[in-house]
């Protein structure tokens, strides 16, 4: 998938949860997203593969969780694993990066994408076997009619709009020995950006050559949110009531006080995932 938007891992599971996939979704990510609160535990809790972007470490840690995530899924169960092979967000100045690699290296430049790593799609290409069936290149656009695709956006309840372009790749017309996976890969990212390109102009992938499809909502999961909110939701609202009436002016203090920081930490912990007040990573170009 490609790796532009803040929110664009969400959009991926909007799309896993309406197909019914949402519960074998698993995702390669860096460390400090496993920090954002609720959202970073819950991928702490669903066996994310948790990355430093240091090749001699990641290498270990790609290859262990693979094995892991293949012990706990019987042959008969499916799973998904999302990667980025950019390894960071779009940024212009990334972009001009990695596209003076680019140049020196005589490989494809990009209008919209920074140049895709391959150490690690290559690893698990290769630690897949006969487990992995397929892969899904997905290229997200979002819609400027929207509210700016990032996750202040959806807590603040605004509607971003997005779309998805999918194309199924069977694994077996993918090379496995490391240069022409690699080749395999930076060819599929000129695609990629022809793609985008195609949505950059006209705000839509439809009539760039594949069907559009439709996907229904899956309200199953909604059912089980309104459970969780019945159990745990009211009684915590009726214990908050309770609190407030039969409190000391001293607690109440305190309280607020907790509330405070615990919002400050919060707000810091996304701004994990905002482009603008994310990592320099890419941006200096030893690190392509």
């Amino acid at each position: 998938m490609n790796h532009k938007y803040d929110i664009d891992w969400l959009a991926a599971w909007v799309a896993c949860q309406r197909m019914g996939m949402l519960k074998g979704s698993k995702i390669v990510a860096k460390q400090p997203l496993k920090f954002v609160p609720i959202l970073g535990w819950c991928w702490i809790c669903t066996e994310t593969i948790f990355v430093r972007r240091v090749w001699e470490t990641d290498r270990e840690t790609l290859a262990n969780d693979l094995r892991r995530i293949f012990a706990n899924y019987p042959e008969n169960h499916y799973f998904n694993l999302m990667l980025s092979c950019e390894g960071t967000r779009f940024t212009e100045k990334k972009r001009l990066a990695s596209m003076k690699i680019a140049q020196e290296k005589g490989l494809p430049e990009l209008k919209h994408h920074i140049l895709p790593r391959t150490k690690g799609f290559t690893l698990l290409l290769q630690g897949a076997e006969n487990r992995v069936e397929a892969l899904y290149d997905i290229t997200l656009g979002f819609k400027k009619t929207g509210a700016e695709p990032t996750l202040l956006s959806i807590i603040k309840g605004r509607s971003c709009q997005a779309e998805l372009f999918i194309r199924r790749i069977p694994i077996s017309e993918i090379p496995t020995d490391t240069e022409g996976s690699s080749n395999w890969v930076h060819e599929l990212y000129r695609e990629k950006d022809k793609i985008y390109d195609y949505f950059a102009q006209h705000g839509t992938f439809e009539g760039n050559g594949l069907p559009r499809l439709e996907t229904s909502r899956n309200y199953y999961d909604l059912l089980i949110e309104l459970g969780w909110i019945m159990i745990i939701g009211i009684p915590s609202i009726i214990y908050f009531f309770q609190f407030l009436w039969t409190s000391s002016i001293l607690a109440k203090f305190i309280f607020v006080i907790i509330i405070s920081i615990a919002t400050v930490i919060g707000r810091t912990m996304i701004a994990i995932t905002e482009t603008e007040r994310g990592s320099h990573y890419g941006e200096n170009n030893k690190e392509h």
